[in-house]
């Protein structure tokens, strides 16, 4: 293999890979083959439809159209709400460990996928309380590695929509109860109720006691937002942050410290579409920027399928979706150990690659 396309140190100039139908199907053979790491998914957006129309039934739930639960009106308040509906069959440990346990599952039966990082909100979780639902999400995680050999660690996220006093409690709740398989914490929901300054405390707690960090940002036009988690929370990651493809100078402060974007296609392609979006633009300028699934559940979509159809629209070559699963692994929060372990499977799985699959 070209080692090359094993270290990548960025993005920048990637060529515009237009793809006939040769060209399609080595791609499509890459995706097949090729281990997956996601750094942006959230645990309620995971679930298989199958499962969250099994676990209403099991509780009485009624669903608005119980043969298509996941349909929705585009927008962030209706996602919201479906996004509580699906928390609302969390009521039981056993509920989190088989949601935990499938959805990664599912996800490797469909897309491969190795290493998952899933953000869980526990503050809108009243049935479960803080420690057992850790424990019992752990556990899905450990029996999913045990299994199937697909293996995930969780990042507590902070519902920005109930406000910082909630989040600090949460955080001291976090570092009461410590679990290795939490390994950081995030926040979610929307970003024009909770504004990011709110909750500059919050992440400084989180920081002091020991955990990594990273924000949903500028996913819409916010590129305040952006600069304010890099300069103030002082995050080790960013999530979504869309709008710096407006900003050179808050994308060159992002280039300089060195931050990973767990992108998500899902949320991307809600902007202008083709070359002209953001994503696009992002990587053109050097950003170091990967694509996760988001809600992959909710929004009926496999990790393969949105790597495939970015990477159409986008035009983006065989070798960024090499390199950003690299990238991703350096970026993922996990130790040393496990680091080499899927870097070793990552590697192998290349080994079984025609030339061409490097050359693009």
């Amino acid at each position: 293999m070209n080692p090359a396309i094993t270290q990548p140190s960025s993005t920048r100039g990637l060529d515009h890979a237009k793809r006939d139908e040769d060209a399609l199907r080595v791609t499509e053979d890459l995706l097949a083959i090729l281990p997956k790491i996601e750094l942006h998914t959230h645990l309620a957006g995971n679930i298989p439809e199958w499962l969250f129309v099994d676990m209403a039934r099991k509780y009485g739930i009624q669903l608005a159209d119980p043969a298509n639960p996941y349909e929705y009106v585009e927008g962030m308040e209706p996602f919201l709400a479906l996004f509580k509906q699906v928390t609302d069959t969390f009521r039981t440990p056993e509920d989190l460990y088989r949601v935990s346990y499938e959805s990664l599952v599912d996800e490797h039966r469909s897309s491969k996928l190795r290493y998952r990082e899933v953000h869980y909100a526990p503050t809108i979780n009243p049935h479960v309380d803080y420690a057992d639902s850790i424990a019992a999400i752990a556990e899905g995680m450990e029996h999913a590695k045990r299994d199937h050999g697909v293996e995930g660690r969780i990042i507590i996220a902070i519902y920005r929509n109930q406000g910082a006093a909630v989040a600090e409690k949460l955080v001291a709740e976090m570092a009461a109860n410590p679990h290795p398989a939490v390994v950081g914490i995030g926040i979610e929901a929307d970003e024009t109720v909770g504004p990011i300054q709110l909750f500059e405390r919050t992440y400084a707690m989180a920081r002091d006691a020991g955990y990594r960090l990273t924000a949903h940002v500028g996913e819409h036009a916010d590129v305040n937002e952006v600069l304010c988690a890099v300069d103030q929370l002082k995050v080790d990651r960013l999530d979504h942050g869309y709008a710096l493809a407006q900003d050179k100078v808050a994308t060159a402060r992002v280039v300089e410290a060195g931050l990973h974007l767990a992108s998500t296609w899902v949320s991307a392609r809600l902007h202008p579409r083709g070359l002209q979006n953001p994503l696009r633009t992002m990587l053109d300028a050097g950003l170091d920027a990967s694509i996760s699934s988001d809600d992959p559940g909710i929004c009926k979509v496999t990790l393969n399928e949105q790597l495939l159809e970015a990477a159409l629209e986008l035009e983006l070559p065989d070798s960024y979706l090499i390199n950003q699963t690299y990238s991703q692994l350096t970026a993922a929060w996990i130790d040393d150990a496990t680091r080499s372990e899927i870097r070793a499977d990552i590697d192998e799985a290349l080994t079984n690659l025609r030339p061409t699959h490097l050359e693009k």
